[in-house]
């Protein structure tokens, strides 16, 4: 079993910028909590932050814009990071007692935006143990932490990785899977009943084939077989 280890305590230890605790503030919207809303969304972030790549943009509107409303609508974010064996490093539960949730609509944003900096500032300092990439057991362990959590509106994946798994069983790009007829390998998979269950899942990609050097630029080609894959 791989060791969890839990969001908030990391990044009190890491990062020692920002207190996580629920008693310092609301984190949503004060017209949600008035009219009861049940936007509840949870969100899972596999971050291969590895070798070869053009690194990750976590100032982007897919990282921010995410987090925040996972902070807004009393969500949670968990976190996996990808690598030759990926680690699944805990849930953040972005939940607050009920007392807190009749605050002023200027503290309850006060308290999701530094709750959203926090999470974000801690992913930023997630990185690979190894060189190699699994992205077939990261992705695995991301459908099955999805399938593990209830009472959310709605489940999320986002994938911050280039794409190109380096070990593997199943999807291993040193065997020249670049080159591989994307339906072939999917029936393959099928056949092998490998393919995760994301049912109920939205899955979004960043830095999809953003390759850096040494690794070569893939051609456009090669860039749609990997996203069809």
């Amino acid at each position: 079993m791989k060791h969890i280890r839990n969001i908030t305590a990391l990044t009190a230890a890491i990062i020692g910028l920002f207190t996580l605790t629920f008693g310092l503030g609301g984190c949503s919207s004060q017209t949600a909590s008035a009219a009861g809303t049940e936007k509840k969304p949870a969100v899972c972030f596999v971050i291969a932050n590895t070798a070869n790549s053009q690194g990750i943009n976590f100032n982007s509107p897919l990282i921010q814009d995410t987090v925040k409303d996972c902070a807004e609508n009393y969500g949670s974010v968990s976190v996996i990071s990808a690598d030759g064996s990926s680690q699944f490093l805990g849930t953040e539960d972005m939940d607050i007692d009920e007392k807190y949730k009749h605050a002023s609509k200027e503290k309850l944003a006060s308290d999701a935006a530094a709750k959203a900096n926090s999470l974000v500032a801690y992913m930023q300092t997630v990185v690979a143990d190894d060189s190699e990439l699994d992205l077939y057991d990261a992705l695995s362990l991301a459908s099955r932490t999805m399938a593990s959590l209830e009472g959310y509106s709605s489940k999320t994946i986002i994938v911050l990785s280039t794409g190109l798994s380096t070990a593997g069983d199943y999807v291993n790009f040193h065997n020249n899977l670049i080159s591989a007829d994307p339906a072939a390998v999917a029936d393959l998979l099928e056949e092998k009943e490998a393919i995760p269950d994301f049912s109920g899942v939205t899955v979004y990609w960043q830095g999809l084939g953003d390759v850096a050097a040494p690794q070569e630029d893939l051609t456009p080609a090669q860039r749609n077989r990997l996203e069809a894959i």
